[in-house]
């Protein structure tokens, strides 16, 4: 389960949550640098220092509650390659287990961006990549009609339609950007 909220935070879980959230800093909120070309490098060292803390906390076995394992899943979904987007599928799904709801979604995504990594469509759709030539919107390769949308609803993630959609919205987005 969950931290119990009488327990004092251990000096894992504590370093965990601030890796977290400065993984978080740099995606989203008034200092994001997220998107920003001219800071790409730099946001893509720090996730690196990010990760080899995690594998150490993973491989000294110190990561153990459904917290820790959520904040490790989140840091390693923001990874390089396969391994990373695997291992955080394998750590979102054991804090779900553990019963933090939440983990639910992290589950669904890194395994949608583990499959696309290793050159397989994705199934649950959470992944839209945009094209850096023409900016366009695509969540292709992409397995729609695998999964009901009951499915979709037990790992927390939109209904299908609700995916189309969000879909067409960053599309007309990017739309509008182009007309200026």
């Amino acid at each position: 389960m969950a931290q119990n909220k009488n327990e004092p935070e251990s000096p894992v879980a504590a370093e965990l949550k601030q890796i977290y959230e400065a993984d978080q800093g740099d995606r989203v909120g008034p200092n994001a640098i997220f998107g920003k070309k001219d800071k790409w490098a730099e946001m893509r060292s720090r996730d690196e220092e990010r990760r080899v803390r995690v594998h150490q906390l993973l491989a000294e076995e110190k990561v153990k509650s459904a917290d820790d394992y959520y904040h490790a899943a989140m840091i390693l979904q923001h990874g390089t390659g396969p391994q990373d987007f695997l291992l955080a599928h394998i750590l979102a799904g054991a804090a779900a287990q553990l019963g933090l709801k939440k983990a639910k979604w992290l589950a669904a995504a890194s395994l949608d961006r583990y499959l696309q990594d290793v050159g397989q469509p994705q199934v649950f759709g959470t992944q839209y990549l945009s094209s850096h030539e023409d900016g366009s919107w695509t969540q292709e390769p992409f397995s729609a009609a695998l999964l009901t949308d009951s499915l979709r609803q037990v790992y927390d993630v939109p209904l299908l339609a609700e995916t189309r959609q969000r879909l067409k919205e960053y599309q007309s987005q990017e739309s509008k950007l182009e007309k200026k």
